[in-house]
C-alpha cells in the first residue's frame, strides 16, 4: 500500500529515491528472518496464538510508522512492522498442510495463493485513493486499521488446526538449526523450492523499481500506478484460481513447469520491449501480469511439494520457504540498489533473468 506513496515520502523526509527503496527492503529483511523464530512457535504454541499476537504487533507498528518524525525512526519501525507482518503467510501455509494432504492441498494452496493475490491488488490502488485525500502517514492509519480489522476476525472466526496429538517441538537453538538443516538438505525440498524462489526475484525486482519506472520514468499519476499494479496481480490470481481446477489433474511437477515457463517468457518479453526502446507503460505492465501469472500456477505447487515431506513441523517448512522466497527478493532490491543504474533500467533485465534462473533450477532438480 506505501508503493505509491515512496516518491512524496522521499521529499517530504529529505531523501532521495534509493533512500525511499530502503522501505521495501527494511521491511522484507525483517519478514524475512522473523519466518525462522514464528514457524517453530506456530508449531509448539499453535497457528492461532501466532496469529492473534502478530497481528496485534503490526497493528501498533504501523501506528509507529504513522507517527514517525524521520526517515530513519520509519525504517525501524518498518522492520518491526515486517517481523509481525510474517506471522500471517507462516500461519497461512502451515493450516492447510494440517488440514490437506496430496491433491487436496494443491488445491488448498492455490485458493491460499488467490487470495493473498487480491491484497495487492487492491493495496497500491488504496494507496492511491488515500493519497488523495491524506498525505503518505494516512497510508500507515490505513495500514493499522486493516490490522485491527484482522485481529478482531482470528480473535472471532479462527479455531487452532493445529494436531491435538501432535508432538511437542523444542524451541532449543541447536534443535532448531538441526530442524533446518534438514529441511535445507532435502533434496526433495529443494526441488521443489528452488524454481519458485527464483522466479520470486522478478515479483520483488517490480515491486522495487515499479513505482519509479512508471511513475517517475513515464509520469504516471499515483492513480494510474494504483490501477496498474492491480492489472498485474491480477495475473497471479488468474494462475493461481486456473491452478485449483488443473493443477490435482496435472500433477505439481507438471503444474510448476507450465507456471516457470509462462514466467520466464513473460520476463523476456519485458526484456526484448526495453532492448528495442519501448517507451510505454504496456511494455512493463503487460510482460509482468504474464510473469505473474506463471507464478500463480507455480507458486502454490512448489510450496505443497516443499512442505509435504515435513507434515509433522509444518511451522518449521512453511517459515523456512518463506524465509527463502524473501532472501531471493532481497537480493533483487540490493541489487537494484548498489548497481549504479536507474530502477527502471535494471528492471527488464532482472525479470527476465530471476525465472530463467527458476526455469533452470527446475531442470537440475526435478524429482523423477
Amino acid at each position: 500500500m506505501a508503493l505509491p506513496a515512496l516518491p512524496a515520502l522521499a521529499i517530504a523526509l529529505n531523501s532521495n529515491s534509493s533512500q525511499a527503496q530502503l522501505m521495501v527492503g527494511i521491511f522484507l529483511l525483517g519478514f524475512s528472518i522473523a519466518q525462522l523464530v514464528v514457524g517453530p512457535i506456530s508449531d509448539r504454541y499453535g497457528r492461532r496464538l501466532v496469529l492473534l499476537a502478530g497481528l496485534l504487533l503490526y497493528l501498533v507498528f504501523s501506528v509507529l510508522c504513522a507517527i514517525a518524525p524521520n526517515l530513519e525512526t520509519l525504517l525501524a519501525a518498518r522492520l518491526l512492522q515486517g517481523i509481525a507482518a510474517c506471522t500471517a503467510p507462516v500461519a497461512a501455509r502451515a493450516i492447510v498442510a494440517d488440514i490437506h494432504d496430496g491433491p487436496g492441498m494443491q488445491k488448498a494452496m492455490s485458493i491460499v495463493t488467490a487470495g493473498m493475490g487480491f491484497a495487492p491488488i487492491l493495496a497500491p490502488s488504496i494507496g492511491s485513493l488515500v493519497l488523495e485525500f491524506s498525505d503518505w502517514r494516512g497510508i500507515f492509519w490505513t495500514l493499522a486499521a486493516s490490522g485491527g480489522i484482522m485481529l478482531c476476525l482470528v480473535a472471532l472466526l479462527l479455531s487452532e488446526t493445529r494436531p491435538i496429538n501432535k508432538k511437542t517441538q523444542s524451541l532449543n537453538f541447536n534443535v532448531l538449526a538441526k530442524r533446518y538443516q534438514t529441511i535445507c538438505l532435502n533434496r526433495e525440498f529443494l526441488a521443489y523450492a528452488l524454481p519458485s524462489l527464483f522466479a520470486g526475484g522478478a515479483l520483488f525486482t517490480f515491486l522495487a523499481s515499479a513505482t519509479f519506472a512508471l511513475q517517475e520514468d513515464l509520469g504516471a499519476s499515483t492513480q494510474e500506478f494504483g490501477f496498474m499494479f492491480a492489472g498485474v496481480m491480477i495475473g497471479l490470481v488468474i494462475g493461481a484460481t486456473l491452478s485449483t481446477r488443473f493443477s490435482p489433474r496435472l500433477g505439481l511437477q507438471k503444474s510448476m513447469l507450465v507456471g516457470i515457463i509462462a514466467s520466464t517468457l513473460g520476463g523476456w518479453a519485458m526484456a526484448i520491449a526495453w532492448l528495442i526502446d519501448t517507451n510505454h507503460w504496456t511494455a512493463i505492465i503487460l510482460p509482468m501480469m504474464v510473469v505473474m501469472f506463471g507464478m500463480g500456477i507455480l507458486r502454490p505447487n512448489s510450496i505443497a511439494g516443499a512442505i509435504s515431506p515435513f507434515r509433522d513441523m509444518a511451522g518449521s517448512a512453511s517459515a523456512l520457504i518463506g524465509f527463502l522466497q524473501m532472501s531471493a527478493g532481497a537480493t533483487a532490491g540490493l541489487i537494484i540498489l548498489i548497481v549504479p543504474y536507474p530502477p527502471g533500467q535494471l528492471m527488464p533485465i532482472l525479470v527476465a533473468l530471476y525465472p530463467s534462473l527458476g526455469l533452470l533450477a527446475f531442470l537440475l532438480m526435478r524429482i523423477r
